[in-house]
């Protein structure tokens, strides 16, 4: 329990935190040639969500399609909904004020998970923000925000490893 808050505590504060606050240097160029990733680090993702997925924003992405699929299969029992659109796009913005890192919505018969590509800097992040999207799908019926059903998603998610490779 102890080491699921203290890595929980330390994602939960880098995500809601500010970028800036965590002394990101300022961004170069990634090797697509747009700005996405702080300056020296090389960008890691298979496709650029800065330049080639923005280009498909209102379509679904492969990378996130396919981290999906192998989530769903491993981790949810291939329960979630196969026809759910996963994208980099712009999620909106948080109560306060501040981007988001993703959001997910209800249409009418699928959902659609919007991952923001300007705060998801690297794949282990958007990974991590995925399954947490994902965890609300899965306890869409019974909680719609952070409460003990989603949080006890997110616990079983850890305790079955899905983290592990992302930290």
């Amino acid at each position: 329990m102890n080491r699921w808050i203290a890595r929980f505590g330390l994602l939960a504060i880098f995500l809601s935190g500010t970028l800036a606050g965590f002394g990101l240097k300022p961004r170069d160029p990634c090797r697509c040639g747009d700005i996405c990733t702080p300056r020296g680090a090389t960008c890691g993702l298979k496709s650029c969500p800065s330049s080639e997925q923005k280009k498909t924003v209102g379509s679904q992405s492969p990378d996130l399609k396919d981290w999906y699929d192998q989530y769903n299969l491993k981790y949810f029992a291939n329960k979630l909904p196969k026809n759910t659109i996963v994208k980099w796009g712009n999620p909106g913005l948080e109560p306060d004020g501040r981007k988001s890192y993703a959001v997910t919505i209800e249409n009418d018969g699928y959902f659609e998970i919007i991952i923001n590509p300007e705060l998801n800097l690297g794949e282990q992040t958007a990974k991590m923000v995925l399954l947490h999207e994902m965890a609300h799908i899965s306890t869409w019926a019974k909680d719609l925000s952070h409460g003990l059903v989603w949080q006890k998603e997110m616990h079983r998610l850890a305790d079955e490893g899905a983290f592990e490779d992302l930290w």
